[in-house]
């Protein structure tokens, strides 16, 4: 395992589904290569979310969708686009929320494979905890990149004191960067020290 790389912290990571990327595209990964027009059978399924997983929600995967059980996700369309490339599909989903109009319009990417227990193993394009700065500074380095900045009303409440009242956490600015890659870049981006660790998510058959 490279020195660098970090598991992805699960901890306020609600969906895979939902956009919790900090990395997005200008355009679907890999450019250029062909869209897949139906997820492969060996696929198809349901998977369960890591315990350490804070609401964490099942995936479901068909023939032509990927949907968590809220409902977030979809059919393989215009903006859910699906390619493959070194044994992994490459999901992309386009940003269209409103409230985030500076991430609207882009892509956020993420991996999927089955590993050999048969378990699904998905990998975001996320900065790897604290080593964000370093991250953005190497894409920053060696890609076509333009910073951006999220905002995010968390939908949770801070953990009280004893005896205290429950408040709101207030919306917090986040750091985000814009990526325009080559197929080639892709590659090397997917080999990167920085990529986190996959998350296991765990086939129902399995139980």
């Amino acid at each position: 395992m490279k020195s660098m790389k970090k598991i992805i912290a699960l901890l306020g990571m609600t969906s895979i589904l939902v956009s919790c990327a900090e990395v997005y595209f200008t355009e679907p990964q890999p450019a250029g290569f062909k869209n897949l027009t139906q997820i492969p059978a060996q696929l198809h399924g349901q998977y369960d979310p890591p315990a350490t997983m804070r609401g964490g929600s099942t995936i479901t995967i068909e023939n032509k969708s990927i949907r968590d059980s809220r409902g977030k996700g979809g059919v393989l369309s215009d903006s859910l686009i699906i390619r493959e490339i070194k044994g992994y599909l490459v999901v992309n989903k386009l940003e269209k929320n409103e409230d985030k109009p500076q991430i609207k319009g882009n892509w956020s990417v993420f991996l999927i494979k089955i590993n050999q227990t048969g378990n699904l193993e998905i990998t975001p394009f996320t900065a790897p905890g604290e080593e964000k700065e370093s991250y953005f500074t190497y894409l920053s380095e060696r890609y076509k990149t333009e910073a951006i900045t999220q905002i995010f009303s968390w939908d949770y409440v801070e953990e009280p004191e004893p005896g205290s009242i429950p408040k709101p956490l207030a919306p917090k600015d986040y750091k985000a960067i814009l990526l325009t890659v080559s197929a080639e870049e892709f590659i090397e981006l997917m080999d990167s020290e920085y990529l986190p660790n996959a998350t296991i998510f765990k086939n129902a058959k399995n139980d």
